[in-house]
């Protein structure tokens, strides 16, 4: 990145990860999980694996309101040969009941994939209430890392952690969560002592 400016960059002139970061990790990742929307109006749920082995895991797979949580949630074994890619999982259009006030969200069973998730609309059109407060509770780990776990008491878009420091570094971060979920995020600075108060959980 050059200093100053708007780019689109995903690190900053100091080396620090910016949003887009987080998000292309997750598109290029390795093996990936994603949802193709039909025409008919049924959703499958593709494994693309770029690696030398072959992949072979359990996906959870969740239809949910944005208020309220899960309609329903179903298992899918997702096995795909090295290399390949393809559907391990089709819902139809009226079990998915595509609205703007739905998500659908996939996990691996064993984190062997990030998680993902399908809208059926623009954001900017999508029906949310007002974000709720995270659950948030800091470890910590040292005197330069913390470990920050969040829970999600409904959906939360885009949470993300700030420490007002720029050689912070996250494990992770700007992720969802749908309601029950957790995730602990480490963070460390080798340049300063961090303590708990430090670090603000936002969501939108």
């Amino acid at each position: 990145d050059c200093w100053p400016c708007v780019s689109w960059s995903i690190l900053d002139y100091n080396g620090f990860a910016k949003a887009g970061y987080f998000y292309t990790r997750r598109a290029y990742a390795p093996v990936l999980a994603s949802f193709k929307k039909l025409d008919d109006g049924a959703v499958e749920l593709w494994i693309t694996n770029e690696t030398q082995s072959a992949f072979d895991d359990e996906m959870t797979i969740e239809l949910g309101r944005f208020a309220g949580g899960a309609l329903w949630r179903e298992n899918a074994r997702a096995k795909m040969a090295a290399n390949t890619s393809g559907a391990v999982w089709r819902g139809d259009a009226a079990k998915i009941g595509a609205a703007a006030d739905r998500y659908l969200h996939v996990t691996s069973d064993n984190a062997a994939v990030f998680d993902n998730r399908l809208f059926f609309a623009p954001i900017k059109d999508l029906v949310r209430p007002d974000s709720a407060r995270p659950e948030v509770k800091v470890v910590q780990q040292g005197p330069h890392e913390l470990a920050v776990t969040i829970t999600a008491p409904d959906y939360l878009y885009f949470t993300h952690l700030i420490v007002p420091h720029g050689a912070t570094r996250f494990s992770d971060n700007h992720f969802d969560l749908v309601k029950g979920q957790s995730r602990t995020v480490t963070v460390r600075n080798p340049e300063i002592v961090l303590k708990p108060e430090d670090v603000t959980v936002r969501v939108f």
